[in-house]
């Protein structure tokens, strides 16, 4: 299983209606590739929920990304939507999948959803590149900084127990030059009122939308974009790697 902890996929736009609609998925600092490159085969692509009741929402975005990988000329032989309706044989959907890709979301919600279907075992057993996506990857991870994003977020404990599939502790849309979360909220500061002091003590990595971090096997991690250690309420800048490694 190769792992890559993204904060944001590239895949649609908005139209005038405020509907998704697919673009070519976006090759920035070479997710595309980097994610071909290490595909076992193209047989069956699963996209797991975050809400496993959100149906419509689930089964709309994954009809735009799977057109916006076809538009970028990656085509699976079976697609299949892992939420509420199928939980009941997760494993069987995951096993034999080249890609997986875990959606962004609330990090409660989709770790309830994860636990109840067995999960980490099912990912532990797969030969898949594992896409996490903002609360996708912070899930992959052994603790959970559950930072709020919002005002309803506020009484939600701070602290949650992952996956435990990488030992790093991913904070997604954080620009560390600038040390501000990229998505803001107009009630406080994400950042500084909450992202900066759960640190203390503790070390985070900081992804920006276009950064990701790729685990493999016994390889060492690699870093795409302009990736932030944060530690102790300071920010230091992570030496990226290379666009490709021969592998």
């Amino acid at each position: 299983m190769t792992i890559i902890l993204a904060s944001l996929l590239r895949y649609y736009e908005y139209n005038d209606d405020g509907e998704k609609m697919p673009v070519a998925f976006n090759n920035d600092n070479s997710i595309l590739n980097n994610i071909v490159k290490r595909l076992p085969h193209t047989d069956k692509f699963v996209f797991v929920a975050n809400d496993p009741d959100d149906h419509a929402d689930n089964d709309n975005s994954m009809r735009v990304l799977v057109a916006s990988l076809e538009m970028a000329g990656l085509r699976f032989g079976t697609v299949v939507m892992l939420d509420g309706r199928n939980a009941h044989d997760a494993a069987r959907v995951i096993d034999g999948a080249g890609l997986i890709v875990l959606r962004g979301g609330k990090c409660d919600i989709q770790l309830d959803f994860w636990r109840r279907i067995g999960m980490r075992d099912a990912l532990k057993k797969s030969a898949a590149v594992v896409v996490g996506v903002s609360a996708g990857a912070m899930n992959l991870c052994k603790v959970v900084a559950n930072f709020p994003e919002e005002s309803s977020d506020l009484e939600k404990p701070l602290w949650l127990s992952g996956l435990d599939l990488c030992d790093f502790t991913v904070i997604p849309h954080f620009d560390g030059e600038k040390c501000e979360y990229q998505f803001p909220c107009a009630d406080f500061d994400i950042a500084k009122e909450y992202i900066l002091p759960m640190s203390q003590g503790r070390e985070f990595i900081g992804i920006p939308n276009d950064g990701y971090i790729i685990i493999e096997n016994d390889k060492q991690p690699r870093f795409y974009g302009d990736l932030y250690v944060i530690c102790n309420s300071e920010t230091k800048r992570l030496q990226p790697s290379s666009d490709f490694e021969t592998i």
